[in-house]
Order: C-alpha cells, then sequence, then structure tokens
C-alpha cells in the first residue's frame, strides 16, 4: 500500500498522466483503482480531518472551528463534463470553486459549483452538507 500511497503522491506532485507512471510504482491501473476507491470512500476527507484536528491541538485550539473563511476562484471550462454558469462579476463562463479554511488556514473543504454562484452562498450549502466524521458544525462564516 505504501507503494500505491508513493504513486498517487508522486502524480499529484508531477502532474503526469495515470499511463505515464514510472516503471518502479505499481500497475497505473492498480493505483487508480485504490484512488478511485478511496475518494470515494471519503478516506482523503479523513485524513485531513485527523491532520487538521492534530494540527489545532497542538496550536492550543480547539479540535473543531468555530470560525471559517471562504474564497473562490471563476474557471472557464466547456459544456462537455457537467454544469456551468456566468460569472458576472469576472465576465467568466464556466465552474467556480470555492474554499473554506478555518482561522489558522487548514482546509476545511471544497466545493465546485456553477460560477454564479457567490460565496455567502457556497458557505451557506457548505454549512448545511455534513462535515466530515460527523465533526461539529461552524458558527460563523469569512468572507474574503
Amino acid at each position: 500500500m505504501r507503494a500505491v500511497v508513493n504513486a498517487i503522491l508522486y502524480l499529484l506532485v508531477t502532474g503526469c498522466q495515470w499511463r505515464m507512471l514510472p516503471k518502479e510504482y505499481p500497475n497505473h491501473n492498480s493505483v487508480y483503482h485504490h484512488f478511485r476507491r478511496w475518494s470515494l470512500e471519503g478516506v482523503w476527507e479523513e485524513i485531513n480531518t485527523v491532520l487538521r484536528e492534530q494540527v489545532r491541538e497542538q496550536a492550543g485550539r480547539q479540535a473543531q472551528p468555530s470560525a471559517a473563511s471562504v474564497d473562490s476562484q471563476s474557471v472557464k471550462t466547456t459544456a462537455v463534463g457537467g454544469e456551468r454558469g456566468f460569472d458576472g462579476g469576472k465576465q467568466v463562463k464556466g465552474r467556480k470553486w470555492h474554499i473554506l479554511v478555518d482561522t489558522m488556514g487548514n482546509l476545511l473543504k471544497v466545493l465546485v459549483t456553477v460560477a454564479q454562484m457567490n460565496d455567502g452562498k457556497a458557505a451557506i450549502e457548505s454549512k448545511e452538507q455534513p462535515t466530515p466524521c460527523g465533526s461539529g458544525t461552524r458558527k460563523r462564516f469569512y468572507r474574503e
């Protein structure tokens, strides 16, 4: 399993295609299978949650944040691959990703929406979604 994790980290750092994975790593089909399974099962979110809680506790804070900050970026996309919208402020037709972080800058959640979704609505939508591992809810959101 360590070789599979190393292969996934290699792909993340280099940005290479699955099929271009060097021979010292397991077969790309096997690596992709594990990556996809772990993604669907929420393993990556769980790892992020555990690490974030450890960092917060080491800094003398509560494990679960009571406030979060949200920011977004609009990205041009084609109609292929799902919904898209128009961000009037940025004059971009596509999608928008919203990043939620706690007050220490630790990642809480990433949402991908149509471009016209504003940060406030995305923050409310993320608050209504269950947080990883059944953790608490945030009480305050700040927009950047």
